[in-house]
């Protein structure tokens, strides 16, 4: 085993980490390379459920945990093993676009577009 696939393979695994459940989806779903739509098709559960659980808004049930598991290729303690959300520190999260443009940004984008047609 090489040395890269070995940190990798300890960083999936590790379960000492102070980790709330939808921070273990977070790391174990990137740490295999899948997108949220990958995983949520793979584990055969709505996208936004999975999104849900890993801003931890929500909690997955027992058969969902099942198949989340055996799509990331770990046991069920790996998921199952994790602290609570209040007791955890909430890490910061890059910023990224919003979905939505600001009203301010929509207004001038139709005033731009009523002065170049009339």
């Amino acid at each position: 085993m090489q040395f890269i696939e070995y940190l990798k393979l300890v960083y999936i695994c590790d379960m000492s980490l102070q980790e709330t459940l939808g921070q273990r989806l977070q790391r174990l779903r990137a740490a295999s390379g899948l997108t949220q739509g990958q995983l949520a098709q793979a584990a055969k559960v709505p996208l936004s459920s999975l999104q849900n659980w890993e801003i931890d808004r929500r909690e997955p049930g027992f058969r969902a945990v099942v198949r989340l598991a055996q799509s990331l290729g770990v046991s069920v303690e790996v998921l199952a093993d994790t602290t609570p959300k209040d007791g955890v520190q909430k890490l910061p999260r890059a910023a990224g676009p919003t979905a939505k443009p600001r009203v301010e940004e929509m207004k001038k984008l139709r005033k731009q577009k009523r002065m170049r047609e009339g």
